[in-house]
């Protein structure tokens, strides 16, 4: 029976490479043993698998997204002095950092003039978790910050 169990082990772990499932093939043992042991079945098991690729492959994206604006430097919005440009509208920024714009399917265009902080709030405004592309192709910001 120890061979069988190993021959699945090694095909289950060829196929989850195949399908390109590198979160499942990583952790899909130690799921399984903690599955057991709360003795949970195997749509539980089936749904803690699917769950940590889902946040995986959201991670992986966000990351990806990232690298490809190629910012100069990641910047937030703790990291801007608002008391040196008290020209910028503290609670404006803040709304727009809800990203409720994108839900109403708005732009959003920062306007002035060199050095009031127009490149730091975009910047600040990007790098935010965004959850995966609704049906419609569309993505939204989270919610917080």
């Amino acid at each position: 029976m120890k061979k069988t169990e190993t021959t699945s082990t090694v095909l289950l772990k060829h196929h989850l490479k195949a399908l390109k499932l590198p979160t499942v093939l990583a952790e899909c043992e130690k799921v399984a043993q903690r599955c057991a042991a709360d003795n949970a079945g195997h749509l539980a098991f089936l749904l803690q698998l699917t769950e940590l690729e889902l946040l995986d492959r959201e991670r992986r994206a966000a990351e990806r997204r990232l690298k490809a604006a190629r910012f100069p430097t990641l910047k937030t919005l703790e990291d801007f002095d608002f008391a040196a440009q008290p020209s910028l509208n503290k609670v404006l920024v803040a709304e727009l950092m809800r990203c409720e714009f994108i839900d109403r399917r708005e732009a959003v265009i920062l306007i002035g003039n060199p050095g009031t902080g127009k490149t730091h709030v975009a910047t600040a405004l990007s790098p935010r978790p965004w959850p995966p592309r609704r049906a419609g192709g569309a993505s939204g910001c989270a919610s917080g910050g």
